[in-house]
């Protein structure tokens, strides 16, 4: 199972690394997003969180190259939460908007491993309030949706 994993990683580490500068190109030289799409800029967070974790459970330690991945995904967290803080001004609620869930919960779940691998009180405080983040915007997705789909305006919402 391990060289399974390894090989899951490589492949996972191998393709992120284009994808993400694909991604980001489209962002700097053409046009802006539509505002209907801004939600999904958070899927970039995604590749670090998801390649902590996985890379952790793999080598079976925190070493320097899992503290970089981990501190690249507190970056971009940042950035891109610092453009999405406005979302709900700019756009209506869509169905797109679950797009954050993922991105958060995996952030989430990598800081509540780096928190064990690392106790702190700002690793811990860190991956607290990612875990509240990440709860709080996924009950919110939830209660929003549950909504849409009580008023009949689910077609809508997916539009």
């Amino acid at each position: 199972m391990p060289g399974l994993m390894t090989m899951a990683l490589a492949v996972g580490l191998f393709f992120a690394a284009p994808l993400f500068t694909l991604i980001f190109s489209r962002l700097l030289f053409e046009a802006p997003l539509p505002d209907a799409l801004k939600p999904s800029l958070l899927i970039l967070v995604a590749p670090f969180a998801v390649g902590y974790s996985a890379y952790t459970v793999t080598a079976g330690r925190t070493d320097m190259f899992a503290e970089a991945l981990y501190m690249l995904m507190l970056f971009m967290l940042a950035v891109l939460l610092g453009q999405l803080r406005n979302l709900s001004l700019c756009c209506p609620f869509r169905v797109s908007w679950w797009a954050v869930s993922f991105p958060l919960a995996a952030c989430s779940i990598a800081a509540l491993r780096f928190a064990s691998a690392e106790p702190g009180i700002f690793t811990d405080a860190v991956a607290i309030g990612l875990l509240g983040v990440a709860t709080l915007v996924i009950g919110g997705l939830l209660g929003r949706t549950l909504l849409g789909i009580g008023s009949g305006e689910l077609r809508t919402l997916s539009a």
